[in-house]
């Protein structure tokens, strides 16, 4: 009995070292209005670390030794998509390994493109914008509004917010295979006339979109059809992957430019996470920085990429 009892609590103390090190090597990262970067789980700690675009990109010039932008970080934090000059030419760079993975003219990407769809569809939604605004008429004209376009985690559907004539807002759900609308929610009707009040922010993998609309923020489960509020002066909501946590913004002004500051219920502005178990927010960064007067939150990704170690470090080229 009490050797059995030594072997359950060394497999426990194993599993439990092993969940650890997951942790440390798994850090979740933020992508902050495709300007910064920061590490989620050292924010929720206490430590803020961010990195600037301009770091990626200065590393990436002196690698490829041309002038680069950043497109977009692929799902699991791995690869990068880049763009050079006129975007003419393209590079998708694998972090983990510190190489090229695919470089050339924008006629050789699509033919990589072409012959590995699946793999990009999974890790990039710029390779969908870029698939279908290159190669289908229908999808080009949905994206004439990208920014509040989004995609189910399996890239078979898109969320796009919309307009009529009347300021009545909806949410379409598009089947992209058969390039029909499967779903069309009712959002609101507002008396704004400039600007876009709706702004969806994220398609969670559980299976609802969250979204502002107003001041407000909301989800909406696609399977029960059911729209939920989750708070009042919360903009670009994202929900993590474990649901415990939730990170938004509070700008200076709202998306259709509106000064927040009149406001007398509105408080500092930066960056918030709020713990969803105890319903408390934490501001992890203020706005005291020029550049983050406005900060949109993008997507989350989960990454065992240590990119501030490869930046540091400069790391081995190929």
């Amino acid at each position: 009995m009490k050797k059995r009892f030594l072997l359950l609590f060394s497999i426990l103390i194993f599993v439990a070292l092993i969940c650890i090190g997951c942790t440390n090597k798994c850090p979740t990262w933020i992508v902050l209005n495709d300007d910064s970067i920061i590490n989620l789980n050292s924010a929720i700690k206490g430590d803020l670390k961010i990195i600037k675009y301009k770091e990626l990109s200065n590393y990436f010039e002196s690698i490829l030794h041309k002038d680069c932008f950043i497109q977009e970080i692929s799902s699991d934090g791995q690869y990068i998509w880049i763009s050079h000059g006129d975007n003419k030419e393209q590079t998708i760079y694998n972090m983990a390994n510190n190489k090229i993975e695919i470089q050339g003219l924008e006629n050789d990407i699509s033919q990589y493109i072409e012959k590995n769809e699946e793999f990009l569809k999974d890790k990039f939604s710029h390779f969908l914008i870029y698939r279908y605004i290159h190669i289908d008429d229908y999808c080009k004209r949905i994206f004439e509004r990208i920014s509040n376009t989004l995609y189910s985690p399996n890239k078979r559907y898109m969320a796009k917010g919309i307009e009529d004539e009347d300021n009545n807002y909806f949410i379409n759900i598009i089947d992209i295979n058969k390039k029909k609308i499967i779903d069309k929610i009712y959002i609101g009707e507002t008396g704004v006339f400039y600007g876009y009040p709706l702004y969806i922010s994220q398609w969670h993998k559980t299976g609802y979109i969250v979204y502002t609309f107003e001041h407000k923020a909301y989800k909406y489960d696609v399977r029960t059809k059911k729209i939920i509020e989750l708070g009042k002066y919360i903009f670009y909501p994202s929900i993590t992957k474990d649901e415990k946590y939730m990170i938004y913004s509070k700008p200076i002004y709202d998306t259709c430019e509106r000064d927040l500051d009149c406001f007398v219920d509105y408080n500092e502005t930066g960056i918030y996470i709020r713990n969803l178990e105890t319903g408390t927010d934490t501001n992890i960064l203020k706005n005291k920085e020029s550049d983050f007067y406005n900060i949109i939150l993008g997507k989350l990704i989960n990454t065992q990429v240590d990119y501030e170690k490869i930046l540091e470090n400069g790391g081995s080229h190929e």
